[in-house]
């Protein structure tokens, strides 16, 4: 296929010298072209996975996301199909849909254990290959070998593209399907039965594959409209019909798994990452949050310093210009397709890099959610400086093939740093996460541990493990992304007898329970970090002790004969979904800390009624209450809301008829007495009832009651809405618990 019609009008830089160049023969089959393309991803492999052995002495990889993957496959050959354990209901932490399943064919054949991960590299050597194979064949499509050949030989040289494409992620796999979907489509400048079977291929190894394959087929719909050929499309073969059935069910085969097996269309780490699940941000924050996005995503492939400091370190400076510059010329060919190759393969990028934009953690991980983009990028910057310099013609080709070479150099001179990255975090999994799951098996601890990071620690101590981010343990993810407290108020959900009594983690992931509070409060062993001191892996005793104790009001509160008909458990997921809990922010952004989490020593006024001649508590009780072993009656652990608008809940189980008196549990974190004052309006099913006003003694938990009259309840559940109206020093107030209470004798006498 031609793009350009005369090769006099653009500048070709002698197409036969850089054939001769690279050595005509290698080039006489296709055959001998993929054989060359895999010596050289071999030869690329070699380097990296070899720097990684010789550092560590073992195979591994520079992210732990790689190990979840292998987790998956493992427990999918044994015949627990997306069970990331035995026994335990599908869950979706994993990344790629196809990834996995071509990983557990390697273990159904025998790549067991260390053998999996030689099996990734095997699969990665191939895509690698595709990758450069892809990218030759696709500047012979533009007509212009010699850019297949220049951003081929930029990929190979970029030790940050090779980093990702060696880690154990689904990212070469993903960027060869993507890229020889985009071969056999300018090929056949339509689509194929092939073409079907590649792009359904695509969107299962990704979730931005759904996207571009997605874009690709509207194109093509649009192409056949406009020139009139989707009237003969009855008469297209089995095959065609076929792949294009195949081609439906990988865009929404994986989300009718997820619907089916969890009830919702997605997996846990889309739910981890993206910014529509994000539970606190306003629509205004998350606007605010994708423009920034998109805005850094665009600074990113033009190499600005302020998103890669290093010049050339990820992306070459400039790229988005030259790739513009290619993608410009493309469409403004004398070639009848030109217009059509140029949205079909402009398009689906942009699409996909919006996509990315919703992603909080786009740029995790060395931005490796970008990373299978970057080859077109190249191809299409190489297509950049051949349209740019047109205007010299045949006189001289030494301007691009000095911009080439000079961005040649700059990929080379970072290629040791990348290899010395990947050997390092390589050496930083095998020595935190691995050696940790050594340890546990070793000393055998017992029943289910909790964990951050679940992909090494679980691939090979194989033990059950609570994954307390929520990728691979469904039903964790909200409150983990609410934060500590909210985590903490899940986990007090599990049964007492399968609690962990262990816990894996990073403390600076779980400041406040490893650190703050004495939740994980026994350190047993500690794994440091070979590069980063402060980021060492611990395992902890879980201290159960105040679990369950924030659930009843403290005992001056309630009065004679009143009961607990229901209450509501601010934070606490589960107990906010069972009584339709709502919260509005006052303005366009969350207050600062949405859930603040304390512990507390008991109420101030019970602690003086109680305990009238101690002064200090902290250095005269807490220790006599500790020695006795019922400290954890007095201290609480409770996590909260921070309320600058409102917030509504119903309560439920009351008797009609009967005043109910409603009991709110704060604090504050000011220490100072005299400042610390709330006001807020509460309203009964929409209905007005007064102005609730608290003030007291901050540090300490303190409860206050709101009587709402019999009158106003007037069936077995009634709604509440709390209108935030601030103070001076307090645009807010924390709500940690509500209780709903009526008196037994007026209760009886209701019934009467």
């Amino acid at each position: 296929m031609k793009i350009w019609r005369d090769d006099k009008d653009v500048n070709v830089i002698r197409r036969g010298r850089i054939t001769a160049l690279a050595g005509d023969w290698l080039f006489r089959t296709q055959t001998k072209r993929f054989g060359l393309c895999l010596l050289f991803a071999l030869a690329q492999g070699a380097i990296f996975i070899g720097a990684q052995y010789n550092l560590t002495g073992a195979l591994s990889f520079p992210l732990d996301d790689s190990f979840i993957h292998l987790q998956y496959a493992k427990q999918m050959a044994r015949g627990a199909y997306f069970q990331y354990h035995d026994g335990e209901p599908v869950s979706g932490g994993e990344t790629s849909f196809l990834y996995v399943h071509v990983l557990a064919f390697g273990y159904l054949v025998g790549f067991h254990g260390i053998g999996l991960i030689i099996w990734s590299h095997i699969i990665a050597l191939f895509s690698v290959a595709g990758v450069f194979y892809s990218l030759l064949r696709l500047g012979e499509d533009l007509s212009r070998p010699w850019i297949g050949l220049c951003s081929a030989g930029l990929v190979f040289c970029s030790g940050y593209m090779a980093w990702a494409f060696w880690g154990g992620m689904e990212i070469a796999l993903f960027t060869c399907l993507l890229l020889f979907s985009f071969h056999w489509l300018l090929r056949n400048e339509g689509y194929s039965p092939l073409l079907g079977l590649l792009l359904g291929l695509t969107a299962l190894s990704r979730p931005e594959g759904v996207i571009i394959a997605a874009v690709l087929i509207f194109l093509l719909a649009m192409k056949s409209i406009w020139n009139g050929s989707w009237r003969q499309w009855h008469v297209q073969s089995e095959k065609f019909w076929s792949s294009l059935l195949f081609l439906f069910f990988s865009l929404i085969g994986p989300s009718l798994f997820y619907l089916q097996t969890m009830g919702r269309s997605s997996g846990n780490g889309l739910v981890a990452k993206s910014l529509f699940y994000n539970p606190f941000m306003t629509l205004y924050e998350k606007t605010d949050t994708y423009l920034s996005n998109l805005f850094a995503i665009v600074k990113f492939f033009f190499g600005h310093p302020s998103i890669t400091p290093l010049a050339g370190e990820y992306i070459l400076p400039g790229l988005l210009l030259f790739a513009f510059a290619g993608w410009l010329g493309v469409f403004l060919s004398r070639s009848s397709q030109g217009k059509w190759i140029a949205l079909w393969l402009g398009a689906p990028i942009a699409v996909s890099l919006a996509a990315a934009a919703t992603l909080e953690v786009w740029s995790l991980h060395s931005f490796r959610y970008l990373v299978p983009l970057i080859p077109l990028f190249l191809l299409m910057g190489a297509a950049g400086i051949d349209v740019c310099f047109s205007w010299i013609a045949d006189r001289s080709s030494i301007p691009a093939l000095t911009i080439a070479a000079a961005a040649l150099l700059i990929h080379i001179s970072y290629f040791p740093h990348w290899i010395a990255r990947f050997s390092n975090q390589s050496a930083t999994i095998y020595e935190k996460q691995v050696q940790t799951a050594h340890w546990l098996v070793h000393n055998q601890i017992p029943g289910t541990i909790a964990i951050n990071d679940a992909g090494a620690l679980v691939y090979f101590g194989d033990f059950p493990a609570y994954d307390l981010v929520g990728l691979t343990t469904n039903g964790v993810t909200l409150p983990y992304r609410l934060g500590e407290g909210a985590l903490y108020e899940e986990l007090e959900h599990i049964p007492p007898e399968n609690r962990p009594q262990v816990a894996a983690v990073f403390p600076l992931w779980f400041k406040e329970m490893a650190r703050t509070y004495d939740i994980f409060y026994r350190p047993l062993v500690e794994f440091p970090d070979p590069f980063d001191k402060s980021f060492e892996k611990t395992v902890y005793r879980i201290n159960w002790e105040y679990a369950g104790m924030e659930e009843s009001p403290r005992n001056a509160t309630i009065k004679p004969g009143w009961t607990v008909r229901d209450f509501l458990d601010a934070a606490d997921v589960h107990s906010e979904k069972n009584h339709n809990y709502a919260c509005k922010t006052n303005g366009w952004r969350h207050p600062e800390i949405p859930i603040p989490f304390r512990r507390n020593f008991g109420y101030h006024e019970e602690i003086d009624e109680t305990w009238p001649n101690i002064e200090n508590e902290r250095e005269e009780l807490i220790p006599r209450l500790r020695q006795q072993g019922i400290l954890n009656r007095y201290d609480i652990v409770d996590a909260g809301r921070r309320i600058n608008g409102e917030e509504s809940f119903n309560l439920f189980n009351l008797t009609p008829g009967a005043p109910v008196h409603l009991i709110l549990r704060t604090c504050d974190n000011t220490g100072k007495a005299e400042t610390f004052a709330y006001r807020m309006e509460l309203f009964a099913d929409d209905v007005y009832l007064g102005e609730w006003n608290v003030s007291g003694t901050p540090w300490n938990w303190r409860e206050t009651v709101f009587d709402i009259p019999g009158e106003s309840v007037k069936r077995t559940w009634l709604k509440v809405r709390i209108v935030n109206r601030g103070t001076l020093l307090f645009p807010y107030y924390d709500s940690y618990f509500y209780w709903a209470c009526q008196d037994e004798a007026k209760l009886e006498l209701n019934n009467t």
